[in-house]
């Protein structure tokens, strides 16, 4: 589809950005509607809504946290980020010299990317890398990741427990995963199904201004890293 779209000036503490995105949500969607009708084909229209197009607020509070607390940690790690959408985080951790792959299934987001990328990354920076990805599926093909972030994922019930498994799966050994939730009502499940995996998390809280209640970032890692 063809988007109107506009740019967005972002500062993540010392770091600016310029995100190419959608300049209206609500009117993408209705066009995407309409189109769909045009076609007489209802089948991919969850895969094919665009909200992948505007920085949601669980994004832009990874990419804070991240910014603040990792700085000088991700360089020269292989960092992959699930249904990124228009992929702040992947866009920083690049910045920071991490090895990057952001991953989304609508077909659309690529295009983002690549303007993206070029709009906010200097020719010194490790240049990232999309792949198509339904974390969903527990894809047997995904290498282990030193790093492994999401954002605003756990909008279905069974998503808790289908994300830790991917994680187990594909969490190298000593690698780290972040997850970021704005409190959506599943994350208690999250939490004890947690407790219940191979892995553990610390909790942290961060406030976002253009939400009225604070992100949760789960930062987790092997009980048995060795």
């Amino acid at each position: 589809m063809v988007y109107k779209t506009h740019i967005l000036p972002l500062a993540i503490r010392e770091h600016s950005f310029n995100l190419e995105c959608l300049e209206n949500l609500d009117a993408s969607v209705d066009e995407m509607f309409a189109e769909l009708e045009r076609r007489k084909s209802q089948e991919m229209l969850e895969e094919l809504c665009p909200y992948f197009g505007v920085v949601w607020p669980a994004a832009q509070a990874l990419s804070e946290w991240m910014s603040e607390n990792l700085s000088t940690h991700l360089a020269g790690k292989s960092f992959l980020e699930l249904g990124c959408g228009l992929a702040l985080p992947s866009l920083l951790a690049a910045r920071l010299g991490a090895a990057v792959t952001a991953t989304d299934l609508h077909p659309d987001v690529p295009i983002f990317f690549e303007r993206n990328i070029r709009r906010n990354l200097a020719g010194g920076n490790a240049t990232p890398v999309f792949a198509y990805l339904d974390w969903r599926q527990l894809p047997e093909q995904a290498a282990p990741w030193d790093w492994i972030v999401a954002s605003d994922v756990l909008y279905e019930r069974s998503y808790a427990g289908t994300l830790l498994s991917f994680l187990e799966r594909h969490l190298s050994r000593g690698g780290q995963a972040l997850v970021a939730d704005p409190q959506r009502p599943f994350c208690e499940q999250f939490e004890k199904q947690i407790q219940e995996s191979s892995l553990r998390f610390e909790k942290h809280i961060w406030p976002v201004k253009t939400l009225g209640q604070p992100c949760v970032i789960y930062r987790l890692d092997r009980k048995d890293p060795s």
